[in-house]
């Protein structure tokens, strides 16, 4: 592998949307996909799965409508945009409440986060602004919650309001900052 590497193969770590099913992680080793824990979700399948990277069907996640779409399936639940923490939504634009009853802010996790952040925000801004759950509302439950634990706003911040903060992130630097970002992350990983 050492000696593949060093006469300029490719290997490196991949994330992303395989077969439409799973979050998955996995290695990228010239042309092939190794997966050295394919076992994970069904342990009935082989411990190992190597093939050519263009059979696997491993995708990309690029923007937060496609992981939204798969975050939906793999952890069987339902996507909700997040209107209601503005100051958290620049970076964690979507909650996902599950069937059975959690709710979590979302996306962060691996590239996605990332590419938010180098594209300065403007995935989580198309998210919340032009997709197809824009209009969706969390059920008053977990909006209850949200507001009395964690300082939400009772309603929905208007699209005015909400490009402002990401007008005000884009101007801070935000992405930059790695402390205020470290605290933003420790805020969403407490719900």
């Amino acid at each position: 592998m050492r000696d593949f590497v060093i006469n300029g193969g490719l290997a490196k770590r991949i994330w992303g949307n395989l077969r439409n099913q799973y979050f998955q992680n996995a290695f990228q080793f010239g042309s092939l996909y190794v997966d050295v824990a394919n076992d994970t979700v069904v342990i009935t399948k082989p411990k190992v799965e190597i093939m050519p990277l263009s059979k696997a069907r491993m995708f990309p996640i690029v923007d937060y409508d496609g992981y939204a779409d798969l975050a939906e399936k793999y952890w069987k639940g339902q996507v909700y945009p997040n209107r209601i923490m503005p100051d958290l939504a620049v970076m964690f634009p979507m909650f996902l409440v599950t069937l059975d009853g959690k709710i979590e802010l979302h996306a962060n996790y691996q590239t996605i986060l990332y590419r938010n952040m180098q594209l300065d925000f403007v995935l989580a801004e198309k998210f919340l602004l032009r997709n197809k759950r824009m209009a969706l509302s969390l059920p008053q439950p977990y909006l209850d919650k949200l507001v009395a634990e964690y300082g939400a706003s009772p309603e929905p911040v208007s699209d005015a309001g909400l490009s402002q903060y990401f007008d005000q992130a884009r101007q801070s630097e935000l992405r930059y900052d790695t402390v205020r970002c470290q605290a933003m992350l420790d805020r969403a990983i407490a719900l």
